[in-house]
């Protein structure tokens, strides 16, 4: 739900502090119709909500925000947020059982407008399903029609026979709801400003309430955890179930059959007997058509069918019946069906004629035998009447084996389409794809060397699965983060089966900042999922690339989202500069030394083992650094595709960790609300004398510091109103931004003399620092890849707004005589020879040596 930031703007309501004005908070619970606030004001209330209740107090809850990143996992360290509702008429009748209870009698989708219930008595206007809250239109016998979902809230879909099969009038836990925290400006005589409630709030913090309420003298209680801690919490494993079959699957056809012509002749070539009858195997089995059926099913419909139709047409006694003998080993196993017959000696000729029609997906299979013996009991078919192929390769000649699964949790109707399995007894794990449901069964196709003796011998023994996605890095990050089992529900990326993801809104994350999580070699990454937190599976990739996923701010929307951030050494300062003047005082000492945690000198990245991949290991190690101070370990696991690509980034990413780090500060500062920076920006630290802090890259070093630092924590304290930033600074590098290179998607105006011109949404933030920074317009440089490198090609930048998800920019004129390409144009900063540089951007690195454009 978005409903802050529209009027003031984050900025401002901080800024008004220095005036006069003071936050009033108010606070949103997901699915409950009520605005908590600190005070009574009046305004129009939110769309869907209901009530102004009067009574939040959020005096006893410690600073929000982050203290502090763990730069080896990606993690952030984030307190609780301590919400006491006062003892109300509204509490007390939101903090009470349901005054009617019913259950789901059949499963419900997130997008059913009608829920069918075993007793639909009592239920009037809105009913509870779990965390979701719903308006009831009207009601029948058993059934609630539904006027709205998600109210105040999200939908789900309900499962008879889980905890969400409960239907109620009033809500049943709040253990587990989002959380929403707001400010709202307030003026010195107590007036809230703004047309409407939300029009001049902006939002403070998000997270989930993890405790239920608990009752004290005259309030209840709660404790909500950051939405960025909701990534610590394990996501369930896949799933197990039982090896039913191994062997070819094929779709049923009911009106599949096989006719059949047996006679028998004496040696005068008379007919001693002769039947003609078809069967249908599937007809009153209780098979659906299209259902997956294994071999072995097939044959044992068959064997069947044949005893029936043979006792219906009154030839069991000279005919007793179907079998079917397998011939060949391993992959090259194969079914025979044989006809057993009675023993006459008079027979001395024998004919048998088979005919199947779409019994294994062929539309016509057919098999004669014919004797010469003066006494058989059983004749074999010389076609291979129901082939059973074990295995088949697919376009690349790789192997697959068909194998049945029954799964364990019978509620459970899916699993991932590719990944691994592993047979518990042995722990022999391979890798499948294809998986297709049906029946209450998986089928997949399994391969591996050894993976059909194992899976023969481990029929009726238990697996595991594990569901494998494999995808570019930010993607398969945000599909772990969205994915609900219902697709699209919350967002684009909401692809996984249920249980795979976190089933977090899209309006939670920051989808633009994932972008910066795109390197070279973590473009295809292999992502097993088997349980285990966010972090268990990405802190790897976050720590080795210096990065993590931390609640903070958007800069676009001013919402409070999950957002990818860097914690690396600091390039290019950002918009902010701090000074003496910013620093509280008035509570003690505004800065303080902050001891890290020593930086590794030996950094180990592992490849996991992945279906039939083994495990891999790079290492990189500062030799001279361990032989003077020992050693100290890093260990990353990554599982990235392109070991070679990798390999090449560790020996770089290792080399400036062992650089920086070494050497590098940190510190915390005491500012006040109104200086806007928040976690993974860098900011500009301006001539600071503070004695706690020290100059190690002048000489001599000096006293006090003045240039950048990357901010790796950012707490506030609600009711103090002071900002506590940890910050990291002057290690022994000097580090500069790469310059960014903006490919044109689009422009107006003549190719010759654009107007505007727009570019990725992710370089918005850039450039509007870059206006604020130089106060006004500035010049950016034109090229296309593979042109010899110019000081002649400029654009005057007047403006720049995201405008239909991409960053606009407005062109005040166009210099160079170039023409402007789509999808080839790129935009950059000004080289150092080009005259046109302003101070900001000296801070970036630029290559001007001649050569091409890269």
């Amino acid at each position: 739900m978005e409903l802050g930031n529209a009027g003031w703007g984050v900025a401002m309501i901080w800024d008004a502090v220095r005036y006069g004005f003071s936050p009033v908070y108010w606070l949103t619970v997901e699915g409950i119709p009520v605005v908590w606030i600190e005070k009574a004001t009046g305004k129009t209330l939110p769309s869907g909500f209901t009530t102004e209740a009067p009574v939040l107090s959020i005096d006893k809850s410690g600073a929000i925000g982050i203290e502090q990143i763990d730069r080896q996992t990606g993690a952030a360290s984030t307190p609780p947020l301590a919400i006491e509702l006062l003892d109300s008429t509204v509490t007390r009748d939101w903090m009470r059982k349901p005054s009617v209870q019913t259950t789901l009698a059949v499963n419900a989708s997130a997008a059913a407008l009608a829920l069918s219930v075993n007793d639909s008595t009592g239920f009037t206007t809105d009913c509870y399903v779990g965390l979701e809250h719903m308006t009831i239109a009207s009601t029948a016998l058993g059934v609630l029609n539904l006027s709205a979902r998600g109210v105040n809230g999200y939908a789900y879909a309900h499962t008879v026979g889980s905890g969400s099969q409960i239907v109620s009038d009033r809500p049943r836990y709040w253990r587990g709801r989002q959380v929403t925290l707001y400010a709202a400006p307030m003026d010195a005589s107590g007036y809230v400003t703004g047309a409407t409630l939300a029009s001049d709030s902006v939002e403070v913090w998000r997270g989930r309430l993890s405790s239920s309420p608990s009752r004290t003298q005259n309030s209840f209680q709660f404790q909500a955890e950051a939405i960025d801690r909701i990534l610590d919490g394990e996501l369930p494993s896949v799933g197990t179930g039982t090896v039913e079959a191994v062997g070819s699957i094929f779709a049923a056809d009911l009106g599949a059959s096989i006719k059949f012509t047996i006679e028998a002749r004496d040696a005068t070539f008379a007919v001693l007997y002769q039947y003609a009858f078809t069967i249908y195997p599937f007809a009153n089995s209780g098979i659906v058509q299209g259902e997956k059926v294994t071999g072995a099913k097939i044959r044992d419909l068959c064997v069947s069918a044949f005893a029936a139709a043979i006792a219906a047409v009154g030839a069991n006694v000279d005919v007793y019946g179907l079998q079917f003998l397998q011939f060949g080993e391993g992959a090259n196993t194969f079914q025979k069906m044989l006809v057993v017959l009675r023993q006459d000696v008079a027979a001395k000729y024998i004919f048998v004629q088979a005919t199947a029609y779409n019994i294994n997906g062929s539309n016509k299979l057919a098999a004669t035998a014919f004797s010469l013996a003066n006494v058989v009991n059983a004749i074999e078919l010389d076609g291979q009447i129901y082939e059973s192929p074990w295995s088949f390769p697919d376009e690349s000649g790789q192997v697959y084996y068909s194998v049945q699964v029954k799964l364990d949790d019978a509620k459970k109707t899916s699993i991932y389409p590719t990944g691994t399995v592993s047979i518990e007894s042995t722990g022999a794990a391979y890798a499948y794809k294809d998986a297709t449901y049906g029946a209450g069964s998986v089928f997949l196709l399994v391969t591996g060397d050894g993976a059909l003796d194992d899976f023969q011998a481990a029929v009726k023994s238990t697996v595991k699965f594990q569901s494998q996605v494999i995808g570019t890095w930010p993607q398969t990050m945000l599909k772990v983060l969205e994915s609900s089992g219902t697709a699209a529900l919350r967002g684009p990326y909401d692809v996984l089966e249920r249980g795979a993801g976190y089933a977090l809104s899209g309006s939670l994350i920051d989808v633009n900042s994932f972008g910066i999580a795109s390197t070279s070699s973590s473009n295809v990454v292999n992502t097993v999922l088997d349980g285990g937190s966010f972090y268990d599976l990405f802190g790897g990739l976050l720590g080795l690339y210096k990065l993590a996923v931390v609640q903070r701010r958007s800069p676009m929307t001013g919402a409070m989202t999950l957002s990818v951030v860097s914690t690396a050494a600091p390039g290019a300062p950002g918009t902010v500069a701090i000074s003496d003047t910013d620093l509280l005082a008035h509570a003690g000492d505004p800065i303080g030394s902050v001891n890290r945690v020593e930086s590794p000198n030996s950094i180990m990245v592992t490849i996991p083992a992945n279906g039939t991949a083994k495990e891999d290991v790079i290492i990189a190690n500062d030799i001279p650094n361990i032989e003077a101070q020992g050693k100290r370990d890093a260990s990353y696991s990554v599982p990235i595709e392109d070991r070679d690509s990798l390999r090449k980034e560790v020996v770089y990413l290792a080399a400036s960790s062992f650089a920086y780090d070494q050497s590098a500060q940190a510190a915390t500062l005491l500012v006040p609300p109104w200086i806007a920076i928040d976690v993974g920006d860098v900011v500009l630290l301006n001539n600071l004398t503070h004695p706690s802090l020290w100059t190690w890259t002048s000489s001599p070093g000096v006293p006090g510091y003045s240039g950048v630092a990357r901010v790796v924590g950012r707490t506030f304290d609600l009711v103090k109103l002071a900002v506590k930033l940890t910050v990291l600074f002057d290690g022994g590098t000097i580090a500069r931004s790469i310059s960014p290179s903006a490919q044109v998607s689009a422009f107006t105006g003549p190719a010759g003399a654009v107007t505007s011109m727009s570019i990725p949404a992710k370089y918005y933030a850039h450039f509007a620092a870059t206006r604020t920074v130089t106060g006004g317009n500035y010049y950016v440089q034109h090229y296309q890849p593979g042109q010899v490198e110019t000081t002649t090609q400029y654009h005057l930048v007047t403006g720049e707004a995201i405008v239909g998800g991409v960053c606009v920019l407005t062109i005040g004129t166009h210099i160079g005589g170039h023409t402007v390409v789509t999808n080839s144009s790129r935009l950059t900063l000004p080289t150092r020879t080009g005259g046109r540089l302003v101070s900001y951007q000296q801070y970036f690195a630029h290559v001007d040596d001649g050569a091409n454009w890269a």
